[in-house]
């Protein structure tokens, strides 16, 4: 094929793609602005927010935000998420689409309250909460060893685990309340354990206490996310920026 032949087929199938990317963003506004709540606002600034949440959608779509996400619920996902992608209100990174379970139907963000983490159980029950996001990343989170164990003479707790055969302590002879120091440590442990297996997502700790949520996300998505939600409690934050918030102390 003769070199400005081969441009303009590039060109024109570049056009069609674009064209047709518009048309679903326009047939996905107007189901959206059908149903969206108008009170106290004009419809156009309905429609623009709209808009701005599909382009943040099919931004976050580009970056491969929802490639773990099931095709039947996508759909649902995509439309909340442009629906509920208002600065003033912080990122809407869980829905479970009508489901009971912690884990949002992304497979992007988990229920991680800190309490239920600082307690007996707490740290192989959001593993196992995770374990099918791992499945579909194709890591390795195996809990091959695991002690928890509160002394009563001391009054501290000592809790370790291992994870694929290798070693970690979480809290060694610990005094007080630990809520804000379990979801530390846990994010710390899987980031370490996503690192040495190559992947390029890292875990992201998010609210605190018994609001705590914890997101998978690349750094590409994260700065994305920040680039549009400016408070630091509305969304997931690197572990430190995130202790630093909460006043939480890393234990060694």
């Amino acid at each position: 094929m003769q070199k400005p032949l081969m441009y303009l087929v590039v060109a024109v199938c570049l056009v069609i793609s674009l064209y047709m990317a518009k048309k679903r963003i326009d047939r996905r506004t107007a189901a959206l602005t059908a149903n969206a709540p108008t009170e106290g606002k004009s419809r156009t600034d309905v429609v623009r927010r709209i808009k701005e949440g599909e382009a943040f959608v099919l931004k976050l779509d580009e970056l491969g935000y929802f490639k773990y996400t099931d095709s039947q619920h996508l759909s649902a996902l995509q439309n909340y998420m442009a629906k509920n992608s208002d600065p003033a209100t912080g990122f809407p990174g869980c829905f479970t689409d009508g489901d009971s379970t912690s884990y949002s139907v992304s497979f992007r963000c988990f229920g991680a309250d800190n309490e239920d983490l600082f307690e007996e159980g707490g740290f192989t029950g959001l593993l196992r909460d995770m374990q099918p996001v791992f499945d579909k990343m194709g890591v390795a989170m195996k809990v091959t060893a695991h002690r928890e164990v509160w002394d009563d003479k001391n009054h501290w707790l000592n809790h370790s685990i291992s994870l694929n055969g290798r070693p970690y302590t979480i809290f060694k002879n610990f005094k007080g309340y630990g809520w804000g120091e379990a979801m530390a440590k846990f994010t710390q442990i899987v980031n370490t354990e996503l690192e040495i297996q190559g992947s390029d997502e890292r875990l992201y700790p998010w609210r605190a206490a018994n609001d705590g949520l914890v997101a998978l996300l690349t750094e590409q998505q994260l700065q994305y996310i920040h680039s549009k939600f400016p408070g630091k409690h509305d969304r997931p934050l690197p572990l430190r920026e995130w202790c630093d918030l909460y006043q939480v102390t890393i234990p060694e």
